[in-house]
């Protein structure tokens, strides 16, 4: 757990060499070699707790229970098996696996979980028990590793799944539906695939794109292309609010995204955007007394008008961050990095950077957020 050695010339010269919890090898130094070796005996006590994972918490009422023991003349064995077997007495209630996912996504819903988060959870956990008829007490970690192994054909839909599931079960084992330990990781040997750069529009096509959207489609596309706001910031998937006109502060070029909005229910404010995004909102914003939603039609809506689109124009395929990606890369060259991940709301540099930088030339950026309305004066 720990040697000792003297150094010399030092006012502590007894120093232990000790490895913590995370690999790390350290030293402590002491003044005498009787303090170095009581150290030395505590730390091992206190590893040992640590490597059979019982908690500080846990360790004061095993505590508690041998006090307990000793006034009552009972040994701390024969209470702990006792203890031991009552608990494995106690099965966990026989809940279908449909009626654990309605109390699940019940739950979800009253704890105030977005509803795109929860309708996720939904499909992910409907399309695995679709074939099943028991009850969640019979599905084992096995059972659903080889699940996802056969369901999903590559590792990136894997986890997605496997974090919903996971959720779930989870839950289910906090309320005594199941006795399986979800809590442990659950894990495949992963398959390596070649990193592939991000896709994002052209300027030309985005050009092209926006000069033949109907007017009620503009604004949306601009402001995911040149200000890399959400898909779902701006059309509605379900209740949730969106983004409004009077978000737009067209006087101090600022664009507010509430935290009911946000994906990440952070406010954020964007400020000195790119011009050519305010020509666009200049453009096609409506008289007030219309002002509302930026986009009036639901997301799915939105989504089959694009694609319906796009084919007329003969247009690559459109993902559905495409825009954002686009705006991403593109303002990697023209707003600086750390400018344009607060506009999109990202926290973490070294993924912006990962699939970003150098995903476009400064000079297609330029061409980008210089896209204005076919009736604007060139600038």
């Amino acid at each position: 757990m720990g040697s000792i050695v003297k150094v010399e010339g030092r006012a502590k010269p007894w120093r232990v060499y000790f490895y913590t919890p995370e690999g790390q090898r350290t030293t402590k130094h002491f003044a005498k070699r009787i303090e170095a070796e009581e150290w030395v005996k505590e730390f091992a006590r206190e590893r040992h707790w640590q490597d059979l994972k019982v908690t500080s918490n846990e360790r004061m009422l095993i505590a508690e229970l041998r006090d307990a023991c000793e006034r009552s003349g009972i040994s701390v064995d024969t209470a702990m098996r006792e203890t031991i077997d009552k608990v494995k007495a106690q099965a966990p209630e026989e809940l279908p696996v449909w009626e654990a996912k309605e109390r699940y996504l019940t739950d979800c819903e009253r704890r105030n979980l977005r509803p795109t988060t929860v309708e996720g959870y939904r499909r992910a956990i409907e399309t695995f028990i679709s074939p099943l008829e028991g009850v969640v007490s019979d599905i084992t970690r096995e059972d659903l590793l080889q699940w996802l192994l056969k369901r999903y054909s590559n590792d990136t839909t894997r986890h997605i799944a496997r974090r919903s599931l996971l959720a779930w079960l989870r839950w289910c084992q906090s309320h005594r539906y199941t006795a399986v330990d979800w809590s442990r990781p659950l894990t495949w040997k992963e398959t390596l695939s070649d990193e592939t750069r991000v896709a994002i529009l052209q300027p030309a096509h985005m050009a092209k794109l926006l000069h033949n959207a109907p007017r009620k489609m503009q604004p949306a596309l601009a402001l995911m292309a040149f200000a890399g706001i959400r898909p779902d910031e701006i059309a509605a998937r379900t209740t949730k609010p969106v983004l409004l006109w009077q978000d737009i502060d067209t006087h101090r070029r600022i664009i507010r995204i509430r935290g009911e909005v946000s994906k990440t229910r952070r406010y954020r404010e964007l400020h000195e955007l790119p011009e050519n995004i305010w020509v666009w909102i200049e453009k096609t914003r409506p008289p007030k007394q219309e002002a509302g939603r930026v986009l009036s039609t639901r997301y799915n809506g939105f989504r089959s008008a694009l694609r319906h689109l796009v084919g007329t124009l003969d247009l690559p395929p459109l993902t559905k961050d495409v825009l954002r990606h686009s705006f991403a890369s593109y303002a990697y060259h023209t707003l600086g990095m750390e400018h344009a991940m607060e506009a999109m709301g990202h926290s973490n540099a070294k993924t912006f950077a990962k699939y970003y930088k150098g995903a476009a030339s400064p000079t297609l950026a330029r061409q980008w957020f210089s896209i204005l309305p076919a009736d604007a004066p060139k600038q």
